[in-house]
């Protein structure tokens, strides 16, 4: 079944009707198979209520159901009522009749649970188009009719087959074994034909797709090439101007040099002085003016005059002065880690918040930031990626650099927002050659965005004060004595249900605690307080479920998020993929 959120109501009744009419040991069989539904209750007959109504919220919330449920329903519901043997060339004619003839949300249900490929495109283009309400007698009648006129090839195609013999077969006789055989033979040859029929459309719908991809890519090249020569046209008229320019700025310097050169001839014919001397006469005369120093005075003093009428004026100059004795200081700081034979860990820390502040000052006067060197050579490597694995392998120079600080926070965010703008164009550019697959090595690149943007299933395992210790620019305005307690824990819970609402996502915040407790916030979020004594208790908790999960089997993503080392070695050890703070501050 589709998993999309743009299915209409009367269909996901129709799936509903078949969830309420299930026997309690059917259901009980079911969450055997799916045990998410049982949402960490036992599996017995009092809990059967517990999975009806899961499967019916997630059935309203986003239509879907997995695999396992899908071939659950075509066993035991619609399937009994709408059994379509049909080919699909045939169920493509005769689609919409039989809609309206067998009522469209029950055969349009009965669809999307075909496993043809083919047979569901066809149930989501004709929902896309249907106002959500089944026809009347009258059109169902008239369907009726169709549906004989429209079937009548192909009972004429299998009649040769079934021959005349089998009008002789009573019903108060045994059919003898010829006649058996004979129909059985006629049966294999229908269904060589078919499957033949049905070969021969699928290759011709799949060159039919690498034709039009090969065309957009052509079209592209064109319009490519077209695009290049416009610039190189605008590049060349770019040149000729200043060519132009360069030439009279030439002759503009030839007459400037001819009358300076002329200037120094008339002095040196009219003056028996040393040519040091006019000058310094000249230094003289500006020194004696009487109005030099006092200009200074009153430029000084209007400037000071501004800055008390003018809060903005004045504010702008003080957050100056503070920004600049800050980066004075950072700059001894940095001095002192460089030559000190024993550096202080204190010096770093200190070097950190005095970065912080340096660039929340700037933004405070809208200072345009200027990169590093190294920030900016990271940005041309993810700009000239040409394929997800070279993309990975600056993520992961990336996310290296921050376990070590190398790169601050702001330019942190920066680099990973254009990363995973990248990332989303390559995938879209794969898609139009039918080469969308990811390489297991490369799978922890698209361990988060990937997932929320294609609707997959995954769970997020978030360490929640490590997070709000490195997301201080977020959650620093929450903190209670420099500390995030219980209102910065409150701001990140409630962004985290916000951000997460409309995915696949089973979210869970860690926090440490003496008591060990778990409260659930929403459909996608849970918070773990980890219980016990000592430290690295949360993150004990994080690596327990990590190994739980694994061992399932399951092949959904498990993301963890966190800057500290030590535990993210451990989780991808376990097979867990790690996000640094700074990434998932993109959803937030």
């Amino acid at each position: 079944m589709t998993n999309e959120n743009n299915i209409p109501n009367a269909i996901n009744d129709a799936f509903i009707r078949i969830l309420e009419n299930l026997s309690d040991q059917a259901v009980l069989g079911l969450s055997k198979n799916e045990p998410k539904f049982m949402r960490g209750h036992r599996n017995i007959i009092a809990n059967v209520g517990v999975v009806r109504n899961q499967l019916k919220l997630s059935l309203k919330k986003d239509g879907y159901l997995s695999p396992a449920l899908n071939f659950f329903l075509c066993a035991h519901g619609l399937s009994r009522d709408i059994v379509v043997v049909l080919s699909e060339k045939v169920i493509e004619q005769c689609f919409e009749d039989m809609a309206v003839y067998f009522g469209e949300s029950d055969f349009l249900a009965a669809m999307l649970l075909d496993k043809r490929s083919a047979v569901s495109d066809l149930a989501k283009a004709f929902i896309s188009k249907w106002d959500g309400v089944d026809s009347g007698d009258d059109l169902k009648k008239l369907s009726f009719i169709q549906l004989q006129a429209r079937l009548n090839p192909f009972i004429s195609l299998i009649a040769p087959f079934v021959d005349d013999s089998v009008e002789k077969i009573k019903p108060q006789h045994t059919a003898d074994k010829e006649i058996k055989l004979k129909l059985d033979k006629s049966n294999r040859k229908l269904k060589t034909l078919e499957h033949d029929y049905s070969q021969l459309e699928k290759r011709f719908n799949r060159e039919t797709k690498n034709h039009q991809a090969e065309t957009i890519l052509q079209t592209r090249e064109i319009d490519r090439l077209k695009a290049e020569q416009i610039t190189t046209k605008t590049n060349m008229d770019e040149l000729k101007t200043q060519l132009s320019e360069a030439k009279e700025k030439i002759v503009g310097l030839e007459g400037e040099e001819t009358l300076k050169i002329q200037a120094g001839v008339d002095l040196a014919i009219k003056s028996t002085l040393r040519e040091w001397l006019p000058p310094l006469i000249e230094l003289d005369v500006a020194l004696k003016q009487p109005g030099t120093k006092d200009i200074l005075a009153s430029a000084k003093t209007v400037l000071l005059e501004q800055q008390a009428v003018d809060r903005k004026y004045g504010n702008i100059v003080l957050i100056e002065e503070m920004i600049e004795a800050r980066r004075s200081m950072l700059k001894e700081i940095n001095t002192a880690q460089r030559n000190a034979l024993r550096p202080l860990p204190a010096l770093m820390v200190v070097a950190a918040d005095l970065e912080k502040e340096i660039n929340a000052l700037e933004v405070k006067i809208e200072r345009t930031r200027i990169v590093s060197e190294a920030v900016g050579s990271l940005l041309g490597k993810i700009n000239s990626a040409n394929n997800i694995q070279e993309l990975s392998a600056v993520r992961d120079f990336i996310q290296q650099s921050s376990f070590f600080g190398m790169i601050n926070s702001l330019d942190l965010s920066m680099l990973y927002r254009e990363t995973n703008i990248k990332a989303g164009l390559l995938y879209d550019q794969s898609l139009l050659i039918d080469d969308a697959t990811i390489q297991p090595a490369d799978r922890g690149f698209f361990s988060l965005f990937f997932a929320l943007e294609r609707g997959k299933e995954f769970i997020l395992m978030i360490d929640g004060h490590n997070t709000l210790f490195e997301l201080h620019e977020i959650f620093g305005e929450f903190y209670e004595n420099g500390h995030p307690a219980l209102r910065a824990r409150s701001e990140l819970e409630e962004r985290l249900k916000r951000s997460l609402s409309k995915s696949a996502a089973d979210a869970i915040l860690y926090f440490d605690s003496p008591t060990q407790n778990e409260v659930t916030l929403s459909d996608c979020l849970r918070v773990k307080y980890s219980g016990g004594h000592g430290e690295h208790r949360a993150d004990n908790a994080i690596l327990k479920d990590i190994a739980y999960y694994k061992n399932l089997k399951d092949s959904k993503l498990c993301c963890i998020v966190t800057k500290d080392r030590d535990l993210a070695k451990q989780a991808i050890q376990l097979g867990s993929y790690a996000v640094d703070p700074e990434e998932l501050a993109l959803l937030l």
